[in-house]
């Protein structure tokens, strides 16, 4: 996929693996609806960063004609394995995510079909930490079910998600 190489590589890696060090978020084998979704608004800074701003500033198509192509490519990717976050923090990171996350991300963490809530499966536990901080003091969705959630549950329940293998399909 031409524009992935040319405007995304940079940060998301060759296969869509991201950058734990960077917190840049895996995005191979990611629901397609929500990717592109999530395209759409970063190209229109709906939903804004200014690193996704300058590449889709520097894209060789517009973002939102490629929206649907970038979106299949990056969901037909091979979900890759990465560190799996403190193992300490798992069996924490469970019960809490069950209690706070699960009625809206599933049980699995595989998000929902309609593409709608994204699969928190195996992503990056330091991306994971990083929007789950932002969630609980900016979303009005995620500060309900993150009330009074402290620095230690986000990172049980981000080592928890990053432990979890497999895709968005049921393995």
């Amino acid at each position: 996929m031409a524009i992935y190489q040319h405007s995304c590589v940079g940060c998301h890696a060759e296969h869509g693996t991201g950058d734990a060090f960077a917190a840049v978020p895996a995005l191979a084998g990611q629901r397609f609806e929500y990717l592109r979704e999530q395209i759409r608004n970063f190209s229109t800074d709906e939903r804004h960063s200014s690193r996704m701003q300058w590449a889709f500033n520097h894209a060789s198509a517009p973002p939102l004609l490629a929206a649907d192509d970038l979106a299949s490519y990056l969901s037909h990717l091979p979900l890759q394995r990465f560190a799996q976050g403190d193992i300490r923090f798992h069996e924490e990171g469970d019960k809490e995510y069950a209690a706070l996350c699960a009625a809206c991300h599933a049980e699995d963490a595989r998000g929902n079909p309609a593409g709608t809530i994204p699969s928190l499966r195996s992503q990056h536990d330091s991306y994971l930490v990083n929007r789950l901080r932002r969630f609980s003091s900016a979303s009005p969705t995620v500060k309900i079910a993150a009330h009074d959630v402290d620095d230690h549950t986000l990172v049980a329940i981000a080592a928890y998600l990053s432990s979890l293998s497999g895709g968005v399909e049921i393995d």
